[in-house]
């Protein structure tokens, strides 16, 4: 239920079944706020409706018999999901067609869910508890599930079999948009998905403390904001911070912005306040930094910590920042020379996904 075009569906599962010559790959999904080169045209798009539409609607509503009415024309021997709420349709194609049904696990909903704010206190329970009882039942007409993140195998131990294909970067990816020159240090950028849970406010605040500093320091957001009230309060807040701007949506932001900024930026900033949703994750932008040169400051959990230590490429933020410092130590920061990459790319594990679909 996101963008035909989006990052992990498109860019890493299509193009990456397509360049094998196995697979004619179609992807069913929102409508794209971008227009997508005619040189990835091997994925054929089947977008749900001619127009985008809102996450409360009776589109979204409809959307899954959408999705049914689309698959039962296409008749798929292979049919990848990758959210709870095609559980049903999926299970009727399969019971039809007879397809292998593969669930690309990209988020823990039931932990999003019960720690997020999306839903108020009473009900969020009682709609985690609801998606809970749907992956129980749907469980065994799965035949391979696909983790997004390691800590899956813990939080969802009833998902099996399993393979772990973390949000990597592609080959082709690094090779384009990997930054290839380091002459600053002033321009902090903060991309992905815009919300408290993903921490802009402690990223806005550090922000702040460095430009009082010194007034060079200056903050990007760039990213899709679900939260009409937040955008409004962060439009606010940047028309009282000079050293704050905003490229920040209700739509999703299409991925080649935030690759083309990675470039432009000099420091990306990721700070994660704890939350037993995101306590085991390893961000995408974390990869995504890090394979293409881009220094990293980060607050988030040790696993993370480890990549930009391991790799040189950038510093862990205390709970205790001294500004001062921490400006002198983003000043004097120099990239250095990574080291073996070849694990930090989509395509060091997408080989054994391969396997899978023999």
């Amino acid at each position: 239920m996101k963008p035909v075009d989006e990052t992990r569906m498109f860019e890493k599962f299509g193009l990456s079944l397509v360049i094998t010559g196995r697979f004619e790959v179609h992807i069913i999904g929102f409508p794209s706020s971008a227009e997508i080169k005619s040189s990835k045209s091997t994925i054929i798009l089947h977008p749900l409706y001619k127009n985008d539409y809102k996450r409360i609607s009776l589109q979204r509503l409809l959307a899954p018999y959408r999705f049914l009415h689309i698959c039962l024309y296409l008749k798929p021997d292979i049919l990848i999901i990758t959210t709870h709420e095609l559980f049903f349709m999926a299970w009727i194609l399969k019971q039809i067609r007879g397809c292998k049904l593969i669930y690309d696990v990209q988020e823990n909903y039931f932990r999003n869910i019960l720690y997020g704010k999306a839903f108020p206190v009473g009900i969020r329970q009682l709609v985690a508890g609801w998606v809970r009882l749907k992956e129980r039942i749907f469980v065994k007409s799965i035949d391979q599930f696909i983790l997004a993140e390691k800590a899956y195998r813990e939080e969802m131990p009833f998902l099996n079999p399993n393979l772990v294909l973390q949000n990597k970067v592609t080959r082709q990816t690094r090779e384009v948009y990997h930054k290839k020159n380091h002459t600053s240090w002033s321009k902090l950028l903060f991309t992905g998905t815009v919300a408290e849970t993903t921490g802009i406010r402690e990223v806005i605040h550090l922000a702040e403390q460095l430009h009082k500093i010194d007034s060079q320091f200056s903050l990007t957001v760039i990213g899709h904001c679900p939260s009409g009230a937040l955008i409004k309060n962060l439009q606010d807040e940047a028309y009282l911070k000079p050293f704050l701007h905003l490229k920040i949506s209700e739509h999703p932001v299409p991925h080649k912005s935030i690759l083309q900024a990675i470039q432009e930026f000099d420091f990306g900033i990721i700070w994660y306040p704890y939350n037993p949703s995101t306590s085991g994750s390893i961000p995408t932008k974390l990869f995504e930094y890090i394979a293409l040169h881009l220094p990293v400051l980060i607050h988030h959990n040790s696993e993370s910590h480890q990549l930009v230590n391991t790799f040189r490429a950038g510093f862990v933020l205390t709970d205790k920042i001294v500004p001062e410092e921490l400006a002198n130590q983003i000043k004097s920061f120099r990239y250095p020379e990574l080291l073996e990459e070849e694990h930090l790319l989509w395509e060091h594990e997408f080989n054994a996904f391969t396997e899978v679909l023999k």
